[in-house]
């Protein structure tokens, strides 16, 4: 099977996958929230920030790591040292997943009494720091799948920790919940927490049977790794360490900082629960497109560089790109035109209206920003693009305390605006420096949006004939797709 064939399948499986799961995830979301409101959900997503920042700690870089060192292996045809990268990966997930384990269970009732300020967080963080050695784990044989190219045994893990995580919700909801707020986050977390060691041991099982298959064993002149392996992860670990952690203290600091404004009537933990707990998820959701092209663009160009094969890493960064304007720009439209159908829909909720409409025009930078941060770790920028992340969170904090106690969920706003442009420009520009790569404005992004505009309004006409239902929001949804890429397709046959 030759390289190109390989990448589509692979990246239609993940695709399929990804959308799938996005699909029930943002599904299940939205009953979740119906069912805590709006400030369960802020209270949950406040302890999921704790979490991500424990999790980068678990990770420590090991899925990069795993991902370059094994198709750098591959690349040299050195099975050898394939599978002893794969076995350091994995010893590297175990170690720093304990790590973060021992820190967020013992440290869990200063962080959530005294930074959280919410004594109900403590038991959740507790709960949530036993899947986090099984999550190290996870993350480094999900590099060692993606590098082989069979990412069809991660999405498998996938899918199931989807499927043990919603069964596990439902379960526990209905035993205890009670219609307690506190009790429903126990029951996420403790859902999430057995979904992560159920989806940990699904995926090394299926490693096992991999190994086998494949014939892949440390041979007896495998080189020394280690010192390899460590210098991919832990550079990217310290630079990750320090922007998840200020990334933490940004979303402790936003509802203190939204109690503190005078511009604020709604009450801070369900407005942070809106954006955060519904609105993101949403916005977010068509990204599942773009995510598994981008996860497998890592080791396509870690390999055509190992190769010294420059013309072809060209090639697909133009073919992503304008495939990443083109989508993007289709989501941002929709989002925008249908803000309020979509809200509504949903959740029944003005405010989630408001701010998927506020929104809706940055996911163009969000989604574009994620495939350029792909390349420049598949390019060897991982370094860079971390200290990239670590200006804006840095940059985000200090807006959080400036701006929201003054201007309110306004002041919200400008921050992840400010934020996500910032990371855009420099990684982009990064890139353009190293690889001399031309961004093709008027035909990437100027002409997709005259398009996306003529498409959405014909179906915003003929909508207005008809009653607001779930139905009517996805025929409009499909409808002004399909015309946007029949106009894109005219277009660019011209």
């Amino acid at each position: 099977m030759t390289n190109k064939k390989r990448f589509f399948i692979n990246a239609a499986l993940l695709s399929t996958t990804s959308v799938l799961m996005q699909t029930v995830g943002v599904s299940f979301n939205v009953w979740v929230s119906n069912k805590i409101g709006a400030s369960g959900a802020g209270l949950y997503s406040l302890i999921m920030s704790v979490y991500v920042f424990a999790v980068t700690l678990a990770n420590s870089g090991i899925t990069l790591a795993a991902t370059r060192l094994i198709s750098q292996s591959l690349a040299s045809r050195d099975m050898s040292s394939c599978a002893k990268a794969a076995l350091l990966s994995v010893f590297h997930g175990l170690f720093f997943g304990t790590l973060a384990f021992l820190l967020m269970f013992f440290g869990a009732n200063v962080i959530g009494s005294v930074f959280l300020g919410d004594s109900r967080t403590v038991l959740c963080l507790r709960v949530l720091s036993l899947s986090l050695p099984f999550v190290g784990m996870s993350s480094a044989l999900s590099g060692y799948f993606t590098a082989v190219r069979r990412v069809a045994k991660s999405a498998a893990a996938q899918l199931f920790e989807q499927f043990v995580r919603i069964c596990a919700v439902t379960i526990f909801f209905n035993r205890f919940m009670q219609n307690d707020t506190a009790r429903a986050c126990v029951c996420l977390v403790a859902a999430g927490t057995l979904a992560e060691i159920c989806s940990f041991l699904f995926i090394f099982f299926l490693y096992g049977i991999d190994k086998r298959k494949h014939k892949i064993n440390v041979g007896k002149k495998a080189p020394p790794l280690l010192q390899k392996l460590l210098g991919i992860s832990l550079p990217v670990a310290f630079s990750a360490y320090l922007r998840s952690a200020l990334r933490c203290l940004e979303h402790i600091l936003i509802p203190k900082c939204l109690k503190m404004s005078v511009a604020l009537s709604s009450a801070p933990l369900a407005l942070y629960g809106v954006v955060h707990g519904m609105v993101m998820p949403v916005l977010l959701f068509p990204s599942s497109f773009l995510g598994a092209f981008s996860s497998l663009l890592i080791p396509e160009i870690t390999e055509y560089q190992k190769l010294e094969k420059n013309y072809q890493i060209k090639r697909i960064m133009k073919k992503v790109y304008s495939a990443t304007f083109i989508f993007s720009v289709c989501a941002s439209g929709i989002f925008l035109a249908f803000s309020k159908e979509l809200g509504m829909a949903l959740y029944n909720n003005p405010d989630a209206c408001l701010y998927i409409k506020l929104l809706a025009p940055l996911t163009i930078a969000m989604y574009v920003d994620s495939v350029t941060d792909a390349i420049l770790k598949g390019i060897g920028e991982q370094v860079y693009s971390m200290h990239v992340n670590i200006i804006d969170a840095f940059l985000s904090v200090i807006l959080t305390v400036i701006l929201i106690p003054k201007y309110g969920i306004g002041g919200y706003i400008a921050v992840i605006y400010i934020s996500e442009l910032l990371n855009l420009l420099l990684s982009l520009g990064r890139l353009i420096y190293i690889t001399d790569f031309k961004i093709r404005l008027t035909e990437w992004l100027i002409k997709p949006i005259f398009m996306i505009a003529s498409a959405v309004l014909p179906v915003q006409l003929a909508a207005s004939f008809y009653s607001d239902n779930i139905i009517k929001v996805v025929v409009s949804i499909l409808s002004s797709a399909l015309i946007y890429l029949l106009l894109i397709k005219i277009v660019q046959t011209e």
